[in-house]
């Protein structure tokens, strides 16, 4: 597309009406590399899927206002995505006045409608889905429905227009939405004739009302770049609620979670490839998994997995690491930083397993007839709150939950008194404060707080009434280092208790039985 400098003026004129700002590349829609860049999406891993929903059956472009109003309920109330107008652009961080505004608000629509002009329309998403797929080798095309319904010439066709239009766009596999207002012998011939061969048609919850065999595939499963995936159908689960029922006589939908549960239980038994983190050559996990990474942890003396835990926490990082590499989310920087953190690991663990002796004699001293223990943990730092709460109850038998620091409100908070040990994992990451919150929330309740904290962290141990130091690491390797000290906190618990750190009652080192 060409433009003189008269139109080129035109468009400043209208941009500046509009009070946008003229130095923004993109506020000219005219530009013609300008959706180009709007829609550039950096490429990573091998597996890609484009989905689209809710056309309906608009294949021409139209003038397209976002909503004014969109009401959240109950706890939603106030949140995204019941968000519109400033509030969307304040939570998403993005700039007023620009295309992506224009894109997701309902804000300055007449002037910014004049400037970039109508939106949407096959013939946009057919070129948008071509320059996609043109670097994504093998990418899928998934259409959630609501689509052959919705214009004038969908109904006169009954939807065949939408139907051919579908098939020329490329679309791959299809779950149905309010395509059912057809009725259910015009779906079943669309199904049967057009797609046949083509496009698979997927819903695990239809099914017939004589409760015969699935009414189409519950799921499709397809070879992409090598990897099996797996694409499981929803149709609208309230069809029947939404549409007469004569459109629709022998059909039954519905959620139907348990259905769903099954088919992808059954999908993954035809694809899935497992790999596990193992410390034994020969073991049953290792015998029978398509891959390992091998811990090299040698072997672990006590029934409770104490070192062999904290290695599949490396491992697990390196792993990630290794994929985020792959697949263009970590920086060679990013990959430099964890290397060299987890470097410094031997010695740094050293540390916390040779100090702080006399905290663990105190705390045992302190607790050792106690009867409940809670473990908060935030972030990637609960599941080391859930295995400081396991040790805990394998090798002393004091009865300790591990709880996620947020729901601490919906019900453990009842159980915090003058007797309750609360051990928090309040280490410096993005939900330090919060973390500093639930302690004081916890004092406030009179619970007894033995905080888990960077040795230099002067504001928790300001409140905390015990105190469990780590060494200052980054964010990513700290649930490495909390676990040594709560692995350590329950073994002087139950050295102090008089019970057998290595051989726990009724414990066993493999479990043969589900």
């Amino acid at each position: 597309m060409s433009m003189s400098r008269r139109e080129f003026m035109q468009v400043l004129a209208v941009a500046a009406a509009a009070g946008m700002p003229i130095a923004a590349r993109d506020v000219l829609a005219q530009q013609p590399d300008a959706a180009r860049r709007l829609y550039e999406l950096p490429r990573f891993g091998n597996v890609h899927f484009l989905h689209f929903t809710d056309c309906h059956a608009q294949l021409l472009p139209i003038y397209f206002r976002e909503p004014s109003v969109n009401l959240g309920v109950g706890d939603a109330r106030g949140k995204a995505p019941h968000l519109v107008g400033e509030h969307l652009l304040k939570y998403f961080g993005i700039a007023p006045k620009s295309i992506e505004a224009h894109a997701f608000t309902y804000l300055d629509f007449e002037a910014a409608a004049r400037t970039y002009g109508k939106v949407g329309g096959f013939a946009h998403l057919a070129t948008l889905i071509k320059r996609i797929r043109a670097g994504r080798p093998g990418a899928l095309l998934l259409d959630g429905g609501d689509t052959w319904q919705g214009s004038g010439t969908a109904l006169w066709t009954h939807g065949q227009d939408m139907v051919d239009a579908c098939k020329l766009l490329g679309v791959d596999i299809m779950t149905p939405h309010w395509e059912m207002t057809l009725g259910q012998k015009r779906v079943q011939e669309i199904v049967d004739k057009d797609f046949k061969g083509r496009i698979d048609f997927v819903a695990q919850n239809v099914t017939p009302t004589d409760f015969g065999d699935q009414g189409f595939p519950p799921y499709v499963i397809r070879e992409m770049n090598g990897v099996k995936v797996a694409v499981i159908g929803q149709a609208f689960p309230y069809t029947p609620i939404a549409n007469p029922r004569y459109l629709i006589p022998d059909w039954s939908f519905g959620i139907k979670d348990d259905t769903m549960q099954k088919y992808v239980d059954e999908a993954r038994g035809k694809g899935a490839r497992t790999i596990s983190i193992v410390n034994v050559v020969g073991s049953m996990a290792y015998r029978v998994s398509d891959g390992h990474i091998l811990m090299q942890t040698g072997p672990e003396i006590g029934v409770a997995s104490t070192k062999a835990f904290t290695a599949s926490l490396v491992d697990q990082l390196l792993l990630a690491a290794y994929l985020g590499q792959a697949r263009g989310t970590l920086t060679d920087a990013d990959n430099r930083r964890l290397a060299q953190g987890l470097a410094a690991l031997p010695h740094l663990a050293g540390e916390v397993l040779t100090e702080g002796y006399n905290d663990y004699h105190t705390l045992a001293q302190a607790f050792h007839d106690r009867e409940h223990f809670l473990y908060l943990g935030r972030g990637i730092n609960y599941p080391i709150a859930l295995e400081g709460a396991l040790k805990l109850k394998e090798i002393s038998y004091i009865h300790a939950e591990g709880y996620p620091a947020g729901e601490m409100k919906h019900g453990p908070i009842a159980l915090i008194d003058e007797r309750m040990p609360v051990v928090t994992i309040a280490v410096r990451d993005h939900v330090h404060a919060k973390m500093l919150s639930q302690i004081e929330q916890v004092r406030a309740r009179g619970g007894i707080v033995i905080a888990l904290c960077q040795a230099d962290d002067e504001e928790v141990q300001a409140k905390a009434d015990y105190v469990l130091r780590i060494p200052a690491v980054d964010s990513l390797l700290t649930p490495i280092l909390a676990v040594l000290p709560l692995q350590l906190l329950a073994y002087h618990l139950a050295v102090r208790r008089g019970c057998d750190v290595d051989q726990p009652r009724n414990l066993a080192k493999s479990v043969t039985v589900e």
